[in-house]
């Protein structure tokens, strides 16, 4: 991250990608939106970017193809970083969406990341849908 460099913000001291409230409160967020080129995008914004470069775009009033939750688990991949330290919101930094939308296999990541089924949670682990109703009800 440019600002990491630059020294506008910390390393996360909490986990690798999380910062305490100290630190978080210590950050300069005037000066960290002075340095980002663009305004940053939501996480929605993201996914219409994302599913655009992959030629699938999301259609307005249809489920997207790359969804809010689909750049969420990117982010947890620690391809994008969130710029906010809020939970319900997401904010990137749009240069980094646009490289994120030139990674080699990005379709087959988000495809690995996606929650799946019942049906294709049983067809993943190599047993019958029965067996993983099973093992659901064990838990």
């Amino acid at each position: 991250m440019r600002n990491r460099a630059e020294g506008l913000v910390p390393a996360p001291d909490v986990s690798s990608w999380r910062w305490s409230r100290a630190a978080v409160e210590a950050m300069d967020g005037h000066a960290i939106r002075a340095s980002l080129p663009h305004e940053p995008v939501s996480a929605a914004v993201a996914g219409d970017r994302i599913a655009q470069a992959l030629g699938t775009p999301n259609v307005p009033d249809e489920p997207p193809i790359v969804s809010a939750f689909a750049v969420r688990r990117l982010i947890a991949c620690g391809l994008p970083t969130d710029l906010t330290a809020n939970p319900e919101a997401v904010l990137i930094n749009p240069d980094r969406v646009t490289e994120v939308c030139g990674i080699e296999g990005l379709a087959q990541r988000l495809a690995a990341e996606a929650p799946l089924g019942p049906d294709q949670a049983a067809a993943r682990l190599g047993g019958r849908r029965v067996d993983f109703d099973y093992m659901r009800d064990l838990l």
